[in-house]
């Protein structure tokens, strides 16, 4: 996490590609559509992408 010279923690836009996949308890985060990690909750610095059900084929 970036801060300025006040310490305020600096946000940017998500870029585009930029989602998560729910899947059960757990949420899946993609970054210009490449998996980066998964966690339990929605980051609040993310809390305004979108998020997708899982949709599994069988």
């Amino acid at each position: 996490m970036r801060m300025d010279e006040a310490g305020d923690e600096i946000y940017r836009s998500p870029a585009k590609g930029t989602f998560y996949i729910h899947n059960g308890d757990k949420y899946e985060l993609y970054m210009d559509n490449q998996y980066v990690y998964t966690s339990a909750e929605v980051l609040d610095s993310f809390k305004d992408i979108p998020i997708y059900d899982n949709t599994k084929e069988e």
